[in-house]
């Protein structure tokens, strides 16, 4: 049976596991990231791939990539969006740094602004309860609750790779990298790294 690569994500809806490595693809369909969002592992080793497709920042369930093998000078973007991934294989590509890739994304969130408000709120309650301050102590939260939810919806710059924080083996082997980045620090569970035959100083 053929499956047209194009139509793959129709056709194999609820697919665990992907190999599709060793076939000369220089490009991925638009969508497979978005219709195969139950992926675990996914191989595309030994093709001709540069980037991936902005849908595969969908696959959460994904726990192992292997890019081995392609013509990435960047960490792929998605790897700041699937945080589930332990397994991650960047061998013989052309990147010459871990950081090149930046993304932004939120640094706190709505529910947890409202959740501390409401706790100030509580606290400020009491101890303002016999002074009759109750119109104070409503205009004080509002104000609080504002700012709090202004801050939480600013954004900050971060390197891809570095939001995998449950990643266990990680190599970049072959590839043209100069610095090892104190970040790497952030892999608290790394248990194998593997970057001979780059170009560390």
């Amino acid at each position: 049976i053929t499956v047209p690569l194009d139509r793959i994500e129709r056709s194999c809806m609820g697919l665990k596991v992907l190999d599709i490595s060793d076939n000369a693809i220089s490009e991925l369909p638009r969508t497979i990231g978005a219709d195969l969002n139950c992926l675990e592992a996914l191989v595309l080793s030994n093709n001709r791939l540069a980037t991936l497709p902005v849908s595969t920042k969908h696959m959460k369930t994904l726990t192992a990539l292997d890019i081995a093998g392609n013509l990435f000078e960047r960490v792929p973007e998605m790897l700041a969006f699937t945080p589930l991934i332990r397994f991650l294989n960047m061998d013989r590509n052309i990147l010459d740094s871990l950081y090149r890739n930046v993304v932004t994304v939120a640094s706190g969130g709505f529910d947890d602004a409202l959740a501390e408000t409401k706790r100030e709120k509580e606290r400020e309650a009491a101890t303002m309860k016999k002074k009759g301050l109750k119109t104070l102590i409503q205009t004080k939260v509002m104000d609080k609750v504002h700012a709090k939810l202004k801050s939480s919806n600013r954004s900050k710059q971060v390197g891809a790779l570095f939001q995998l924080f449950d990643l266990l083996e990680l190599r970049i082997s072959e590839n043209k990298v100069r610095v090892l980045p104190g970040s790497i620090s952030k892999f608290l569970h790394l248990r194998y790294l593997d970057m001979h035959s780059n170009e560390l100083r």
